[in-house]
């Protein structure tokens, strides 16, 4: 976004708002711009080879953790930082006009209906977006010249989407994360992740989305006009994974800053944001079903639940991301049991002090706090009529920072 020259901001405009990151004590005292403050929630990131975000050794600091605390997150999408004569926004080179109206369950709907695709390929809103890797070179090349384009950021994962096709395809290495080419070439990843997906959907739990077996993914790609070697050999070394494409609003979407995640649900009025805590819930409950059955997802975080409609045209909640989910039925590789053990301590899954054992799992917490996020989320909405009011939300600890305000741009991309 173009900001206003210094000197009109001194005539005509209040002060344009901060574009830095405070953290939560800063935040909860700061009172110096009142025009507008991001906010974000500190966190470490959270992937194999970071430091933890808690330090679990001591008892105090992990009994601290697990406290839920609050920080306000002041955000103003406010008309004093737009353009005096352009009601206007620049994105990616790309002229966008602002969104002014709260959008409606009415809006929701279509977007499901309708679902249009964004590429992120040169958004500046990502950070460490892979490029590509000399292996894919060839399918990508073939990806693109048949309309395929990469709209969704993984940590590990680039996800490519086509406007006519009802799947998209995951590309190993072409994420997001602080080094997503690290995962190229690694298919054990996907291998999992693509086993675990049809174990959840042989057991009839169908907030997961259909994936494709090895040699229809090889039929797959090769109708959509990938070379046949290059279709049998990214298949062979597990480099690429076919899913269903869930056409919807996901809670929160990664930009490759650690764990700081946009949240995408502000857009809407409460009565969205609503039907979107009953969503949450009705998941929670079936993912409940779920581990008893021995099935456990281990990483229902915003970024990993979207929510869309079922035949009937209920909200519903779906998740993906199945790269670390375990089975009871079944061996779990080495990768997949060393980070859920971290997870464990870094989200900060209560324990109970007299048996050292945790009181639930990452399912079950990580759920109930991404409902928490939207209650909060719908007590401020219930306070605005406009996008342009002030919106102030408070949002509970949950080890991640979530950015509230650039919801208007990735919805704006959808509609």
């Amino acid at each position: 976004m173009c900001r206003p020259k210094r000197a009109n901001v001194l005539t005509t405009l209040p002060r344009a708002p901060n574009d830095v990151r405070i953290d939560c004590k800063a935040a909860k005292h700061s009172d110096g711009d009142r025009g507008a403050v991001l906010a974000y929630l500190e966190a470490d990131l959270r992937e194999p080879r970071r430091q933890p975000s808690v330090d679990c050794s001591s008892a105090a600091i992990a009994a601290r953790a697990n406290k839920r605390r609050f920080v306000n997150l002041l955000q103003q999408l406010g008309r004093a930082y737009r353009k005096p004569v352009s009601r206007e926004s620049s994105v990616n080179d790309t002229v966008i006009p602002r969104m002014e109206k709260v959008l409606t369950k009415r809006d929701f709907r279509q977007l499901v209906r309708n679902f249009k695709m964004h590429s992120i390929e040169n958004d500046s809103r990502m950070h460490n977006l892979a490029r590509g890797y000399w292996v894919y070179d060839e399918l990508l090349a073939d990806l693109s010249s048949s309309g395929w384009q990469r709209f969704g950021p993984g940590f590990k994962g680039g996800v490519y989407g086509h406007e006519s096709i009802g799947f998209c395809i995951k590309i190993l290495g072409m994420g997001v994360g602080a080094n997503p080419l690290y995962f190229a070439e690694r298919g054990y990843y996907l291998e999992h992740e693509r086993n675990m997906m049809q174990r959840f959907r042989d057991a009839g739990f169908t907030f997961a989305p259909e994936v494709l077996n090895c040699d229809d993914t090889v039929r797959f790609l090769k109708m959509c006009g990938v070379r046949p070697h290059q279709a049998e050999l990214r298949i062979a070394r597990n480099d690429v994974m076919v899913t269903e494409r869930i056409p919807g609003v996901p809670l929160a979407i990664q930009t490759g800053r650690g764990l700081t995640y946009d949240l995408c649900v502000d857009a809407f009025d409460a009565e969205v944001i609503s039907e979107m805590e009953a969503a949450i819930e009705r998941l929670r409950l079936s993912l409940h079903r779920a581990n008893v059955h021995g099935l456990l997802h281990n990483d229902p975080m915003p970024p990993n639940i979207i929510f869309t409609t079922d035949d009937g045209g209920k909200m519903c909640a779906r998740l993906v991301d199945f790269e670390i989910a375990q089975s009871f039925a079944s061996s779990t590789p080495e990768f997949v049991t060393n980070t859920v053990a971290e997870l464990y301590r870094e989200r900060g899954v209560p324990v109970n002090q007299h048996n050292s054992e945790f009181t639930t799992n990452l399912d079950m917490h990580l759920l109930d706090q991404s409902a928490a996020v939207l209650e909060h989320v719908r007590r401020a909405a219930e306070r605005r009529v406009s996008l342009l009011d002030t919106f102030t939300i408070e949002v509970p600890l949950i080890g991640v920072s979530i950015e509230v305000g650039n919801a208007w741009r990735y919805i704006q991309d959808l509609l």
